[in-house]
């Protein structure tokens, strides 16, 4: 009885911090609200999200954080607000920004807001690409925001 205790607490003593690990590398596809684990050797987490600011105005945020705080390079490659069509239900780009990297030479994290004047009642939505460099390699992930309706 005494090595099932301890064989269980050795168990316990691994699962727990691998489960940890994989809750803030879960990402859920705004689409079908589908979660996957998304784990990388560069990159720890990362979002995209879009907000209404009122009068028409939206404001894209994005957000990477690398497994370290000494990246070599860490950024978006780009960033994107779209607009939907009303008429035909397509989405259209209607502001991009490219190469946001975060300026210091080794640094942990980079975050960007880029800001669109819509119009108000119109649907927008943001996407991204995130991208993190250390000594080891680099990785690029993508994601999309759910769509808002501008104020």
């Amino acid at each position: 009885m005494k090595k099932f205790f301890i064989l269980a607490a050795l168990f316990l003593t691994a699962a727990i911090p691998a489960l940890g690990a994989s809750v803030s590398d879960t990402v859920v596809d705004a689409g079908t609200g589908d979660a996957s684990i998304d784990a990388s050797y560069q990159i720890a987490s990362f979002s995209i999200t879009i907000t209404p600011r009122g009068s028409g105005l939206v404001e894209a945020t994005a957000n990477v954080i690398g497994t370290h705080p000494l990246m070599t390079r860490i950024g978006f490659p780009t960033i994107a607000i779209f607009e939907r069509n009303n008429s035909n239900d397509q989405w259209r780009v209607v502001r991009t920004v490219s190469s946001q990297w975060n300026p210091n030479s080794l640094a942990g994290s980079h975050s960007y807001v880029l800001s669109y004047q819509g119009v108000a009642g119109r649907q927008y939505r943001a996407e991204a690409q995130f991208f993190a460099r250390d000594s080891q390699g680099s990785d690029t992930r993508a994601a999309n925001s759910p769509f808002i309706t501008a104020t």
